[in-house]
């Protein structure tokens, strides 16, 4: 197992998200996000039917990480960044750290390459959505504040399995191979996540979308 500094972390990340997005076909990668006082959350993707239903719901269209702090202890934590979707996309990120680099550290330090400022960081637990370009860099991201903070890991479940549902239900008619550009299936997944946010933006990308198919 090889160690990962916080500042590693992204460049690893961005990494796996170009090749799930320019190889594998994923539309969008996701990172669940949780500090190790949010139990429901760490159990829910340790219940391999729990985690299961979400690989089948997410399927070929989103690459779903989550840093496993489930052997977490007071000297030490060894930890991997699961994916859904092991037999199609099989990629893991080992990283070891100590208590005075938890995962939120690790979340921190991408939020911070990501752009996020003090006043704007997002509140655990919480799903980042990120936007990966042909180039292979994360231009776009975006972040969804998870509402349940209780110890309840079918609730917590039930959540995330509702975000992931609605992004899907949004992208569900999307063809890699067809007409839809980057920037339309991106603004889909925002309408997914965030119902209502972005309704005109969708609305305009569909809109030139079918203009131009009806100039070609």
């Amino acid at each position: 197992m090889k160690k990962i500094t916080p500042t590693d972390f992204y460049t690893r990340l961005q990494k796996l998200a170009n090749e799930a997005v320019n190889r594998r076909g994923f539309l969008t990668v996701v990172l669940l996000a949780y500090k190790l006082d949010n139990p429901a959350f760490i159990k829910a993707v340790a219940d391999k039917d729990y985690w299961r239903a979400l690989d089948e719901s997410s399927g070929n269209k989103i690459a779903f990480f989550y840093l496993d702090s489930t052997q977490h202890t007071t000297k030490q934590v060894s930890t991997v960044l699961q994916s859904t979707s092991k037999k199609r996309y099989g990629k893991m990120i080992p990283v070891e750290y100590n208590t005075e680099q938890s995962p939120e550290c690790y979340v921190a330090q991408l939020l911070d390459k990501l752009g996020y400022g003090k006043y704007d960081m997002p509140q655990y637990p919480f799903v980042l959505f990120l936007r990966v370009n042909p180039d292979g860099n994360i231009t776009d991201n975006f972040t969804v504040e998870l509402t349940y903070k209780g110890g309840d890991e079918t609730k917590a479940y039930e959540e995330l399995q509702e975000l992931i549902d609605k992004v899907i239900k949004s992208i569900q008619h999307v063809d890699r191979t067809g007409e839809m550009d980057r920037d339309t299936i991106w603004n889909l997944v925002k309408q997914g996540a965030k119902p209502g946010a972005w309704d005109i933006v969708v609305k305009i990308a569909e809109l030139g979308l079918a203009l131009r198919k009806l100039l070609s």
